[in-house]
């Protein structure tokens, strides 16, 4: 699932199956 990442307002976030993991393939963000 793909949302917008907070940070760098890249929608390449990626968030895992259990939602517990979040990371911006753009800038790195890991908090969402």
């Amino acid at each position: 699932m793909l949302i917008q990442c907070n940070e760098c307002g890249s929608k390449n976030t990626v968030i895992t199956e259990d939602r517990e993991f979040i990371r911006c393939l753009e800038c790195g963000n890991t908090e969402g």
